[in-house]
């Protein structure tokens, strides 16, 4: 019902760009999880490391949110759902467009 009503406010296409988003987040899931609490902590220095190389941070985007909600997952102690893919997301579009 709330989806309906955001398709029908003119939102369809955001939904859309923030699912694929949220998508390609879910990629790395199982690459991540495999990771132990070390190289999940890693993964920062690697990431400074790539983006000092020249890699763009939309290129690092999607991984970086992925390693936050694992990290978030094993800290908590629950699963997250797909939800929480399309969080992070919503917050960079919303940051971007201002």
């Amino acid at each position: 019902m709330v989806l309906n009503r955001l398709l029908r406010a003119g939102e369809a296409r955001t939904v859309r760009r923030l699912g694929a988003i949220a998508d390609y987040v879910e990629t790395f899931s199982d690459e991540i999880e495999a990771l132990s609490d070390d190289g999940l902590r890693a993964k920062t220095q690697e990431f400074r490391e790539r983006y000092a190389d020249g890699e763009s941070l939309d290129d690092i985007l999607g991984e970086a949110f992925a390693v936050v909600r694992e990290g978030a997952s094993r800290t908590l102690g629950s699963a997250t759902s797909a939800c929480s893919s399309w969080a992070a997301p919503r917050c960079i579009w919303a940051t971007s467009r201002r």
